[in-house]
């Protein structure tokens, strides 16, 4: 009778602990890298894939791969954010195509570590760029005005060429 109660607890308090505890075989790698700041282009919004080879590495975290970039902040926070080096808001950055962009404060719920393991990504790795997504609204207030600004080359394609005189043209052969 008492092995019987006694196997009853173990079965509780294993299943207590399973509760607590994920498997860690459930458990990734994803290596941290921080973008330096000098190599972020504010105007273009990105950096260019190459700049990875500049990367600042900040440690790694054992996490979930289902676990959404959002949830994921506050491990790389806990394991990373002792770091004096290791800013203390950050930008998750993602290569598409030939540059890395800026996740949006939306797409990190969406986004998961599985995204930054492979075979979705080369290695298994996520950027970081030091910054909060606030401070994009002053910078893309700024930009917006450049961008639409038109150029010399625009302005030159747009406005039609002005007569000139005889003599302005007398170097041209008709």
């Amino acid at each position: 009778m008492q092995s019987q109660l006694e196997s009853e607890r173990l079965a509780v308090r294993s299943n207590i602990i399973s509760i607590d505890r994920p498997d860690s075989s459930q458990l990734v790698d994803l290596h941290i890298y921080i973008i330096p700041k000098s190599v972020w282009k504010n105007l273009q919004n990105l950096a260019e894939n190459e700049t990875m080879e500049r990367a600042i590495s900040a440690g790694f975290v054992h996490v979930q791969q289902n676990l959404n970039l959002n949830d994921l902040r506050q491990h790389i926070l806990k394991i990373c954010g002792q770091d004096d080096a290791f800013p203390k808001q950050f930008i998750y950055l993602r290569s598409v195509g030939r540059c890395l962009t800026k996740v949006k404060p939306q797409q990190e719920t969406e986004l998961r570590v599985k995204n930054y393991r492979p075979p979705m990504t080369f290695a298994p790795e996520i950027y970081v760029l030091e910054g909060h997504h606030d401070d994009e609204h002053v910078k893309s207030a700024n930009s917006k005005s450049y961008l639409f600004r038109e150029s010399p080359i625009q302005q030159a394609l747009i406005t039609p060429p002005q007569l000139t005189s005889s003599r302005q043209q007398s170097w041209v052969k008709p």
